[in-house]
């Protein structure tokens, strides 16, 4: 069974990561070898490999069927359809998941679901209800930068074909409830309750979260402070959860059946169970019968149905049968970094179980397990999250005992009672937010102590691999061999440094944040950030999810110098969120006084324009900087950068073709560029042919975003970038470019290759 498990992960594994999918024809063989696996046991292994291989190209086949069809694309449609989870409100927006039945005038098979926003509405939705709407639809699409999420992949995994926007349109109406929303329709109801119940609480996000799985209220710093103490895994109702909750109510049916069920013919251990899966399946329900949470329960059913059939349980036999029915079900699941965790700590409870059986004391039990999983999660938590958290320790050790036994049951039975005003509900939330209270406090008394997350970003796979491989011959029993020259691979990714760029070489990375630009310069030992991208002081911000990223994946704590080339929104308003954790003495920008105004600061920005040219490892950079007029434009007072090496990069912000000209005039020596970020992003107001022959790019980098409104790059643009002979790149279609200039010559790398990965 076991050998059977890890041919069905590995070839998931083959068909997801190493993008091989089986041409269709194949998985007419599938039965076969299915049939030949159990009649030959002794290549039952490689069958059951290639079959699983076949299953997860099938599954894969059929998700790129369901996607929304590329001639659907930023089409405005009319479509039906029921909401299938509790919509997500803030201000006056509301984003929601839609099982679409219709949508007019499509032909090929429907996405199984569909992300929806619907901007400026007052419009209270609810989860099964049906509606009909007229939308603009788009192909899943997100941003690709290196150490950045993956949207699209998330939105693959999670069977997402397509997503939108609702248009405003008298079409737009509810048509009822779906009959066969219950659950879900029960969660929102629950929701409400807490809200009504809840309302001065100051955890009311995480109540929510907790009870049914609702995370679209917690709070940003909560948030930020969960992930920072390695916690983070306590927002989701997870497989954990779902256990504990299960042993506990276990245990209780223990009681129980002692004091009363006894008298009936089930046994003990058999009410017990019964009970347990029962506490499960309710708490899963509440969670809306998530991936993790079905995964908890398929492994719960194994274990108890067994003490109900009366039959031994072998733990690591009822991980693998878990793992083979979850890859039969969804193979996909590889894809989530949930089921690698999850796998993980199964295992590793069940080697502590092989371990501890000799360890009477039980409080030394709960120390060692705990002891073993911050371990086994030093390099599973750097490769999923470029982070180690050395305060992980400390706060689990208190944390999940105390979510886990005490606030969930607590959250729990309020939710199953929170239809009914009583005050005995209130009582429960309330405890549960004092006691979320004050584990908050611990959480940042212990972050305050200096025990804060320290990132690892881009350290290769294979170091990780062999990290992992050796703590588990550590944990082995002594004697085992290879235990000391193990401790070297343990310390393998915190020992890893990266390649220093040489004297003289540079890189530059123009990262993709939509319609907008932030790119970074790195040479040896120093590192500066151009522009920050779209956001604003509420919402979305691009340096958050993009830049911020970046700087930790490639080891950047603290960027030498800060550049806003100008004031406009999509290359300052990741600033932001940028200032909140950073000192903006670093930063210098075309338009001083309109920057000190927008983002509110104590003390004037330097100019640059005047600023003084300076080198760094070799490299010299240099503003390109005119005189400015009162009647300068914004965008024409973008500070233009000069960066030279053994190559040289001009970044040109957002100048037009009367700077343009103005620097042709009077800097035409320095206007040469092997590789040249597009001003203005393409727009016909800049990219002149004169300006572009004295330039002479090699490489032309555009900074759009995907079927942005104003039609950039515009095509008579174009022409002037291919009538000089210049490679054009752009981060829509490419994502995030990097452009690394050495004694060897110019070297690029993008971060889209169509392809390279089976949801692109």
């Amino acid at each position: 069974m076991i050998k059977t498990a890890i041919a069905m992960v590995l070839g998931s594994v083959i068909v997801f990561y190493g993008n091989l999918i089986p041409e269709r024809h194949w998985i007419a063989y599938l039965p076969v070898l299915l049939l030949f696996a159990f009649l030959v046991p002794g290549y039952r292994f490689l069958i059951t490999l290639f079959a699983a291989c076949l299953w997860a190209g099938l599954w894969v086949q059929q998700s790129l069927d369901t996607r929304l069809a590329a001639d659907f694309d930023n089409r405005i449609v009319r479509i039906s359809g029921v909401i299938a989870d509790i919509p997500e409100r803030k201000n006056q927006s509301v984003r929601f998941l839609l099982k679409p039945d219709s949508i007019e005038g499509y032909v090929k098979p429907l996405p199984e679901t569909i992300r929806l926003s619907w901007y400026r509405t007052r419009r209270l939705l609810h989860a099964g209800e049906r509606w009909q709407l007229q939308v603009k639809l788009r192909v899943p699409y997100g941003y690709q930068n290196p150490g950045g999420f993956d949207y699209e992949r998330w939105l693959f995994v999670k069977g997402i074909g397509a997503t939108g926007y609702v248009k405003p349109s008298s079409f737009n109406r509810g048509m009822g409830v779906s009959p066969f929303s219950i659950i879900d329709q029960w969660r929102s109801g629950i929701k409400q309750g807490i809200d009504r119940q809840c309302s001065e609480c100051n955890n009311n996000g995480l109540i929510k979260a907790l009870a049914i799985g609702y995370r679209a209220d917690i709070n940003p710093r909560h948030r930020q402070l969960l992930q920072d103490t390695g916690t983070a895994h306590l927002l989701a109702i997870s497989g954990l959860h779902i256990g504990i909750i299960s042993a506990l109510f276990f245990y209780v049916g223990r009681f129980l059946w002692r004091f009363y069920f006894h008298r009936f013919e089930y046994s003990r251990l058999q009410f017990s169970a019964t009970l347990a899966i029962c506490a499960g399946l309710i708490y899963a329900a509440l969670a809306g019968f998530s991936l993790p949470t079905v995964r908890a329960l398929i492994m719960l059913a194994v274990i108890f149905l067994a003490f109900n059939f009366r039959t031994s349980v072998n733990l690591l036999n009822s991980i693998a049968i878990a793992v083979i029915v979850i890859l039969i079900f969804d193979p996909l699941s590889v894809g989530s970094s949930s089921f690698w965790l999850s796998i993980s700590a199964l295992l590793l409870i069940a080697f502590a179980q092989y371990r501890m059986t000799n360890q009477p004391q039980r409080w030394k039990q709960i120390v060692i397990l705990q002891l073993l999983f911050s371990l086994l999660f030093v390099p599973i938590s750097i490769v999923l999250f470029d982070q180690l958290n050395p305060a992980s320790f400390f706060a689990n050790i208190i944390a999940i005992p105390l979510v886990s036994l005490v606030i969930v049951p607590l959250d729990m039975l309020g939710s199953l009672i929170s239809g009914f005003d009583w005050v005995f509900t209130e009582w429960l939330f309330r405890a549960s937010d004092l006691l979320l209270s004050l584990l908050l406090d611990y959480l940042q008394l212990l972050l305050n102590s200096g025990l804060a997350a320290v990132h690892y970003g881009g350290i290769p796979f294979i170091a990780l691999c062999l990290s992992t491989m050796g703590l588990l011959i550590l944990m082995m029993p002594a004697g085992f061999p290879g235990r000391k020259p193990a401790l070297l691979l343990v310390v393998l990714p915190l020992l890893w440094q990266r390649t220093e760029l040489e004297f003289g070489a540079y890189q530059l990375t123009v990262l993709d944040v939509g319609m907008g630009t932030s790119a970074v310069i790195q040479t040896g030992q120093h590192s500066l950030v151009y522009d920050f991208g779209p956001g604003n002081a509420q919402g979305f911000s691009s340096a958050q999810w993009v830049l911020k990223p970046y700087l930790r994946y490639q080891g950047i704590k603290d960027p030498d110098l800060l550049i806003i080339s100008h004031v406009d929104q999509d290359h300052s308003g990741g600033f932001y969120s940028y200032l909140a954790n950073h000192d903006p003495a670093k930063l210098v920008t075309g338009t001083p006084l309109e920057v000190v105004e927008k983002f509110n600061l104590a003390r004037p920005v330097r100019s640059c324009h005047g600023y003084p040219k300076w080198r760094w490892d070799g490299v010299d950079f240099e503003f390109l900087s005119l005189p400015v007029k009162s009647t300068t434009s914004i965008n024409n007072r973008s500070c233009v950068l000069k960066v030279s090496g053994y190559d040289s990069a001009l970044l040109a912000g957002d100048i037009e073709s009367e700077q343009e000209q103005r620097l042709l005039e009077a800097l035409p020596e320095k206007l040469s560029a092997s590789v040249l970020v597009v001003p203005h992003h393409g727009s016909s107001t800049s990219s002149t042919l004169q300006f572009l022959r004295a330039v002479k790019p090699e490489f032309s980098l555009f900074t759009v975003g995907k079927n942005n409104r104003w039609g950039f790059p515009k095509p008579e643009v174009l022409v002037n970038y291919r009538e000089v002979n210049s490679q054009i790149l752009r981060t829509d279609e490419q994502g995030a470019i990097s452009v690394f200039s050495s004694a060897t010559g110019l070297r690029l790398e993008v971060h889209r290759q169509p392809g390279s990965k089976i949801w692109y």
